[in-house]
């Protein structure tokens, strides 16, 4: 009696044509499958500009599938649940809309307030986090102590520097694109 894979049809399918079970033709026909579902994935999307759906949803709908593949990442192939992801878009997606709509902010420094607030909690959480896993890591440490002052401070300093500028960039060109004109072009 042979082996059964995971991934082996239990019963004889209409690909198969009740022969015996070939994995060759198994993994071809499912590379082929991805190679489908990919490819229609490709057609939906370069067809999205012409089906007069609100743009702003379709970035959306593209931020959270992002979001959501990167879950996948981590708890699908990883195996690591990670909160990390939720706190900073909804710290960010919080602070960005309560400037622009209850503060009068205009967009671009709404953006920029949001992404700030989350740079400013990953510095809180990430200070943390690095002084606690000092204790962990102090016997990897060759010429420097687990806990040194200058090298987490410099780490903060480039580190909130580049997520700012990361942040700042794409708001400065978001916001010089005129709402009203966008929403005539379609």
């Amino acid at each position: 009696m042979r082996t059964r894979f995971a991934s082996e049809p239990k019963s004889a399918t209409l690909l198969v044509s009740l022969a015996p079970w070939n994995p060759a033709l198994w993994y071809a026909l499912r590379r082929l499958r991805h190679a489908i579902e990919i490819a229609v994935m490709v057609v939906i999307l370069a067809a999205l500009p012409w089906t007069g759906i609100y743009p702003y949803f379709i970035m959306t709908a593209l931020c959270f599938a992002l979001f959501a593949c990167a879950f996948n990442l981590l708890i699908g192939y990883g195996g690591l649940l990670s909160f990390g992801h939720a706190m900073f878009l909804g710290t960010a997606g919080y602070i960005t809309a309560h400037t622009i709509k209850e503060w009068g902010f205009p967009p671009e420094l709404g953006i920029l307030a949001g992404v700030i607030a989350s740079a400013a909690l990953g510095v809180v959480t990430g200070t943390a986090l690095s002084l606690w896993a000092s204790h962990f890591v102090s016997s990897l440490l060759f010429g420097l102590a687990p806990r040194d002052v200058r090298t987490l401070v410099g780490a903060v300093v480039v580190l909130t520097t580049i997520g700012a500028l990361a942040g700042w960039l794409p708001a400065r060109r978001a916001a010089r694109i005129d709402p009203a004109r966008v929403l005539r072009e379609g």
